[in-house]
């Protein structure tokens, strides 16, 4: 009967010693998404920011060649010494 208590001893502890793997690895799969969830925020923003910064660009070459098309009008409209060469 003593030698069925150890065994069953061991097998607990055997049991306990999975549970407690078990939940390790749980808390550091946890750990590990909550980092690619940090991850994944960052790089939203650094594409939410990247897009501004492309619009903003864009808009600042249609006002330059508004100016630039403005430049060439007045240019063509005026005559001055050289023009035609």
């Amino acid at each position: 009967m003593i030698e069925g208590f150890n065994e069953l001893e061991e097998k607990i502890n055997e049991t306990n010693q999975l549970i407690d793997d078990v939940t390790n690895a749980a808390k550091e799969q946890d750990s590990k998404m909550r980092f690619i969830g940090d991850i994944v925020d960052r790089l939203d923003s650094y594409t939410q920011e990247n897009t501004q910064i492309a619009q903003k660009t864009n808009q600042i070459a249609i006002e330059t060649n508004q100016i630039a098309s403005e430049v060439v009008n007045n240019v063509e409209k005026n005559n001055f010494e050289g023009k035609e060469l």
